[in-house]
């Protein structure tokens, strides 16, 4: 058992805004008014700035990593139990052949991928791994000519598709692929500027194509939404101009539909609140679901949503709230927003602050995730949300 677990029932009373009124009020009877939210674990010194999301391995246990960490500061693998006990590093990186991770991906063998964006040396690029439950890592592609960037994705067809760029202006960014052994990599995509910079985040629809999002680049430099077959041919569905900036990450939508958030407003809202859209995966027709309001009691800044098993989204805003440090959020396939859960970082019982991670949904329908800062040690916590029925 973890010594700095503690829980906590909260009454989720939050904004509701979205549909008419009827239909509003058939969606407070039907949700639960409750959650029970539970930091499992302080994080400490020994895995700082651990990033996410979390990924949940066969044997039940939470892995991820820590970019600027370890005694190198190359960054580190990790494992943790479900109810916060057994932190344990697992690997750590020593520069030697790479650094930085940069997300964790499990693949359908059970075991773990991800990648290094940086070789040993500046401007020297990264590789591809594998690790085993126990932290036996073994490198299957690199010295890259560029720098990964993001988690694997593993497609239907039995490939791996990433994306990759480099730290500077003026370089195209990519999206690759590999077989699954991992024994050879080709580029299938490079981006031009109108098709976006950053690309990342990918995921796959039953059509069989492959949907991404860009934080930058397109006709205005806020960011796109673009779709791709396996084979690299690539299509802008949206531009970001007047509905929100800055994509931060898509989730499969109802009805054809893709969902995202943005991590600033419309122009018109002169606040850096956030957005979540819905976008057709074939028209790129965008429709703005929620706009983060002034004043940000719900919060601001909101992370990419999870689809759960109940067929809500959950998500997080990384800041502001009640307590400015961030909410919990929950949304209906129609874009009814509720806040469920108030971050408050100071005190003995410090929540954490500043979620900044997607949440990682577990076998009983909870949902984990990571804050930036609070807890006992001010290195943020681990934290589990239950939504009661």
């Amino acid at each position: 058992m973890n010594p700095s677990r503690r829980s906590l029932v909260y009454a989720a009373l939050g904004l509701t805004v979205g549909l008419p009124s009827a239909a509003l009020a058939s969606f407070r009877r039907s949700i639960a008014t409750q959650i029970e939210f539970t930091v499992i674990r302080d994080m400490d010194a020994s895995v700082p700035d651990a990033i996410g999301p979390l990924v949940f391995g066969p044997d039940g246990n939470l892995y991820g990593v820590s970019e600027d960490s370890g005694r190198r500061h190359a960054g580190l693998i990790f494992r943790v139990e479900p109810e916060g006990g057994g932190l344990t590093v697992l690997y750590e990186f020593d520069h030697s052949p790479g650094r930085f991770p940069a997300g964790l991906t499990l693949g359908s063998d059970g075991l773990l991928y991800g990648v290094l964006r940086w070789g040993p040396e500046d401007h020297s690029f990264g590789f591809v791994y594998r690790m085993t439950l126990d932290g036996e890592v073994t490198m299957l592609q690199g010295p890259l000519p560029w720098s990964p960037d993001g988690p694997l994705l593993e497609a239907s067809d039995g490939r791996w598709y990433g994306t990759a760029g480099e730290e500077w202006d003026g370089w195209p960014h990519k999206i690759y692929r590999m077989p699954f052994d991992c024994s050879s990599v080709e580029v299938v995509h490079e981006f031009s500027g109108l098709e976006g910079n950053h690309p990342g985040g990918l995921i796959e629809a039953r059509n069989g194509l492959i949907y991404g999002s860009a934080t930058y680049g397109g006709t205005q430099g806020k960011g796109t939404v673009f779709s791709m077959t396996p084979d690299g041919q690539l299509t802008r569905l949206y531009s970001f101009e007047a509905h929100g900036r800055y994509p931060a990450g898509l989730v499969l939508g109802p009805a054809g539909q893709l969902l995202g958030t943005t991590e600033a407003t419309k122009p018109k809202n002169r606040y850096r609140n956030g957005t979540i859209f819905s976008i057709h995966r074939q028209s790129g027709k965008l429709k703005t679901l929620f706009d983060f309001p002034k004043p940000l009691v719900d919060g601001k800044g909101p992370v990419p949503l999870v689809r759960g098993r109940d067929g809500l989204y959950y998500g997080a805003t990384t800041g502001d709230g009640k307590n400015s440090n961030g909410t919990l959020l929950r949304m209906t396939p129609e874009g009814v927003v509720q806040t469920l859960f108030q971050f408050n970082r100071f005190g003995d019982t410090s929540q954490g602050g500043a979620p900044y991670v997607r949440l990682t949904e577990g076998a009983n329908g909870e949902f984990y995730g990571l804050t930036k800062r609070g807890g006992a040690n001010e290195y943020g916590t681990l934290f589990r949300m239950q939504v009661m029925a």
